[in-house]
């Protein structure tokens, strides 16, 4: 094969690669998300958190049953978003509006900073009433770009057993 044909085969897997969809679900609250990013999964601190993360970006999902949220929480997703965003200390906070895939989530984005790097973390609070849990979970996104968090944020949804 000719070198040209080599480079353009790399260039087409490159580029379709970049287009393929990976599934990440935490299947303990079923709750499931896709992202083009390969990420490795670990449970965090609790047996309630679990990230999926690389050096682009990270997604922390906690559940908690209802009956433990705050009210404001349960009451207005969007106060709820909006105070967790605030607890993590988030400066910049500004509406996201709902989730796409599920009725009961709302989402909010503010500005984190990491020694001189300030990048955008996205932080949905989301409600199953089927299972009983309320969802906190934050989207840091260290270098990866808003079309690709929008992606991550809309493709949210809880998984039937």
């Amino acid at each position: 094969m000719k070198k040209s044909a080599i480079t353009v085969m790399i260039i087409f897997f490159t580029v379709l690669k970049s287009f393929s969809q990976n599934t990440y679900t935490f299947e303990k609250f079923n709750i499931s998300f896709e992202t083009t990013e390969e990420l490795e999964f670990s449970i965090i601190g609790s047996e309630n958190i679990g990230s999926f993360d690389n050096i682009n970006v990270a997604v922390d999902i906690e559940a908690i049953p209802i009956e433990e949220e705050s009210l404001e929480f349960v009451n207005d997703l969007k106060i709820g978003a909006m105070q967790i965003a605030r607890d993590y200390g988030l400066s910049n906070i500004q509406d996201g509006g709902r989730l796409k895939k599920i009725d009961k989530g709302y989402y909010v984005v503010g500005s984190d900073v990491e020694g001189n790097s300030e990048y955008p973390v996205y932080v949905i609070a989301a409600i199953d009433n089927d299972t009983g849990l309320a969802y906190e979970i934050s989207i840091d996104c260290y270098n990866l770009g808003e079309p690709e968090s929008v992606k991550i944020i809309d493709s949210f949804h809880f998984v039937v057993n």
